[in-house]
């Protein structure tokens, strides 16, 4: 299977499931939308498909990247841009398959269970799945777990070297009306990628599957280039194929070929810098006289909005900074007036353990990125009223003895508050922005309150307990009296 080629890509149309060809999608104004039964997996296929793109078709400027914006490409730009990569994305190639090393050693062959991450195959955590539930997969699937796994994922484990944005990073990318849009508007023009990938030696055109890293050698981030970056691949692995005629395990469609397993084998070498991966975001800070740079992971439960800044805002100074992803930096100053849907994905991890998929749209309203300021001010309340009802609660189940109120009062808030936070920023009024804040204010001070009581609620007819409730109410109610609405 030829990526640049076949029909691999997941969409629907209509409500009918197909595979497209890349040609399809870029040459045809179709409502596609990519559709498989994973949420983190449509986000792999999504990303995968831009990276193609973006190596393949990158455009010259921004008119360029505007003009395919409006205009599908013709059959003849297409041709033209792929004939550049003639066996370069071949998953079953002799010498050189798609992310893959030939004539890898193993004892035994792992399930392809394996790369699907999140399903119960070594360290990964199990999402009401059971072992060996993926026995089989089509090519399509199979190329788009490989790449989720190469780029997305915590590695196989010990002996085994991870994904360039570390274990579990946060991918961010602008959705648009069709699958078409939404691509075109991930993908950076010359002018940008000359920006983020300033070295000459960054402009080496060869993966890794084609000219592969040497073991045990020292890899410095700044000799990466853009092909070689998008797609990286740091494990060692070879896939089983068998010709014979099943139901694909994970996305359902009967195929004549599908992968059985898959042989690894334990690969080292040492990486030096940072490779500033444009899907997502990252920050730093001076430790002990030393930059220490990742790229964004979701450290807890809490809702992807309380991280917005971090997605959208560019911040440095002497001991710290964060760096919103490339293509959202390029969408806001090139888009700045439009409204921009914004889809956040990644993994919470533990070590190699998977804990939580995370897959959310958080959408903002036209003039956003003139108001980023404000963007910023919004999210800080919100944090800021969080805080306080969990440290109240805390302070109140510490003096009655009751452990847990605090983590508890911390889930109610985003329960409660979450569809109020997405409303707000998807109807925001960005020129009465001073109004709005104050609006916001009296609604997240009425959901506080409301968990402050249900909370309480068990306590306030225990004698023993009622005078310290009614102390941790009346402080409560004053501390939210100090939040002042101001922009």
């Amino acid at each position: 299977m030829n990526l640049l080629v076949n029909d691999w890509i997941p969409v629907t149309h209509q409500g009918r499931f197909r595979h497209i060809s890349l040609k399809d999608l870029l040459c045809k104004n179709e409502d596609w939308q990519i559709s498989l039964n994973r949420d983190d997996m449509e986000l792999a296929a999504l990303q995968l498909v831009i990276c193609l793109v973006q190596v393949v078709f990158m455009p010259d400027d921004g008119k360029e990247l505007r003009r395919r914006m409006e205009t599908p490409l013709t059959e003849d730009e297409f041709e033209t841009g792929i004939a550049k990569f003639p066996d370069m994305f071949v998953l079953d190639h002799p010498e050189h398959p798609f992310m893959q090393t030939r004539g890898v050693e193993a004892k035994e062959i792992t399930s392809m269970q394996k790369l699907f991450i999140g399903l119960p195959e070594g360290n990964n955590h199990a999402f009401f799945n059971e072992t060996g539930e993926v026995v089989w997969t089509c090519p399509s699937c199979t190329v788009i777990a490989i790449f989720n796994q190469a780029n997305n994922c915590p590695s196989f484990g010990g002996g085994f070297k991870g994904t360039l944005r570390g274990a579990a990073p946060i991918t961010t990318f602008a959705y648009g009306k069709t699958l078409r849009e939404t691509i075109w508007l991930n993908i950076l023009d010359e002018t940008w990628v000359e920006q983020i990938l300033p070295e000459p030696e960054q402009r080496q055109e060869k993966p890794v599957w084609v000219d592969p890293i040497q073991k045990d050698k020292t890899v410095y981030s700044h000799e990466i280039g853009l092909l070689r970056g998008l797609l990286w691949q740091p494990a060692h692995i070879e896939i089983i194929w068998a010709v014979e005629e099943k139901a694909c395990n994970a996305c359902g469609e009967i195929s004549l070929v599908l992968a059985s397993g898959f042989n690894k084998e334990k690969f080292s070498y040492e990486l030096k810098g940072i490779w500033p991966h444009p899907h997502g975001p990252r920050a730093w800070t001076i430790e002990k006289g030393e930059r220490k740079e990742r790229f964004t992971s979701f450290r807890s439960m809490s809702p992807a909005w309380t991280q917005l800044n971090e997605f959208l805002i560019f911040h440095e100074s002497e001991d710290s900074g964060q760096v919103p992803a490339a293509v959202i930096s390029r969408f806001k100053d090139t888009f700045m007036q439009d409204n921009l849907s914004l889809i956040v994905g990644g993994y919470r991890t533990k070590q190699a353990s998977v804990l939580q998929r995370r897959h959310d749209l958080i959408s903002m309203s036209a003039g956003w990125a003139g108001k980023l300021a404000t963007v910023e001010k919004f999210i800080g309340l919100a944090l800021e009223f969080k805080e306080l009802v969990r440290k109240k609660m805390y302070g109140f189940g510490k003096t009655v003895g009751v452990t847990g109120l605090a983590a508890k009062a911390e889930e109610l808030f985003y329960q409660r508050s979450e569809s109020l936070i997405h409303d707000r920023l998807h109807k925001m009024n960005w020129r009465e922005s001073a109004v709005e804040f104050v609006n916001m204010y009296v609604e997240l001070k009425a959901v506080c309150g409301a968990v402050f009581e249900e909370i309480a609620a068990p306590y306030q007819n225990d004698p023993k307990m009622i005078t310290a409730l009614v102390r941790s109410r009346k402080t409560f109610t004053g501390a939210m009296n100090k939040l002042k609405p101001s922009i």
